[in-house]
């Protein structure tokens, strides 16, 4: 039996490689997208802000890294997020 009805997850991991072998071939969620986070947040809010997009407030520096928040066309809203190394 698969698990059905879930439409998007995202995760934080420490090792991409690991986490991916788990839930695709143990759990048996198919990958669909596979993509390295890495983003330079304070450049892309620069770029993004550039293209109209609605940040509420600038990136922000937290004990963890950093975090963004931007709202799209509909008034939804998405997160960013860089951790420190």
């Amino acid at each position: 039996m698969t698990i059905q009805g879930v439409t998007k997850v995202v995760l934080g991991v420490r090792d991409q490689a690991r986490a991916k072998k788990f839930w695709s071939e143990i759990v048996g969620f198919p990958v669909t997208t596979d993509a390295p986070y890495g983003d330079d947040i304070e450049k892309t809010y620069e770029e993004l802000s550039a293209k109209g997009v609605e940040f509420p407030v600038k990136p922000e520096k937290q004990p963890w890294g950093w975090w963004a928040m931007f709202v799209d066309s509909e008034g939804n809203r998405f997160a960013l997020q860089q951790k420190d190394s």
